[in-house]
C-alpha cells in the first residue's frame, strides 16, 4: 500500500507540474507514476477484483495524461519556435 500512496503523490505532482507548463517534468512524473501502478498489479496474485481497480485506474491516468500533455508539448513548442 506504501507505494500505492507514493504513485498517487508522483501523479498528483505531474497534474501540478502540467497546469504550471511545466511539460516534460510532468511527462516523467506521469510516466513513473504509472510505471508504479504497474508494477504493484504484478505483485497481486489472488485478488482479481483489486488488479482490475488498480488497471483501471492506470487506464484512467493514462487517458488523462496522454492526449493533453502531448497536446500541450506541442503547443509549447509552436510558441517557442515561433516567438
Amino acid at each position: 500500500m506504501e507505494s500505492l500512496s507514493f504513485a498517487t503523490s508522483i501523479l498528483t505532482r505531474a497534474v501540478t507540474l502540467d497546469k504550471s507548463g511545466r511539460y516534460t517534468e510532468a511527462l516523467v512524473c506521469y510516466q513513473e507514476g504509472l510505471h508504479i501502478l504497474l508494477e504493484n498489479i504484478k505483485t497481486i496474485n489472488n485478488d482479481e477484483e483489486r488488479r482490475g481497480k488498480l488497471r483501471a485506474k492506470v487506464e484512467g491516468w493514462s487517458d488523462l495524461f496522454t492526449p493533453r500533455l502531448y497536446n500541450s508539448i506541442h503547443i509549447f513548442r509552436l510558441k517557442k519556435e515561433f516567438n
